[in-house]
């Protein structure tokens, strides 16, 4: 879920779409793991609150590291294809100046 909220953010963040949505999915992977731990830590059980917060910091490391995976494939992608329509446009100027 972490990896998949990860992809959610960088793609809402580059298209601006569906923010709530992302909230709810960075939200899922971390809120029951920080709650647990606070839970753990009130009743004096504190293995299991250690483990809860590795759940934590694994969930947001995943999110973290598949929104920059995202942003660099999305990056990339856009360049490419910025790169394209910019040839594109250049072939067309070329050929109306060859033309007229």
């Amino acid at each position: 879920i972490a990896l998949a909220a990860g992809v959610a953010a960088m793609v809402v963040f580059i298209s601006d779409r569906a923010r709530a949505a992302v909230g709810v999915g960075v939200s899922i992977t971390t809120i029951p793991a920080a709650a647990y731990a606070g839970l753990a830590l009130a009743d004096g059980q504190f293995s299991e609150a250690g483990d809860a917060l590795v759940v934590l910091l694994v969930n947001i490391v995943s999110v973290v590291a598949a929104g920059v995976v995202t942003g660099l494939v999305l990056r990339s992608h856009l360049k490419h294809r910025v790169d394209k329509l910019h040839q594109e446009a250049i072939l067309r100027s070329a050929v109306i100046t060859t033309d007229g």
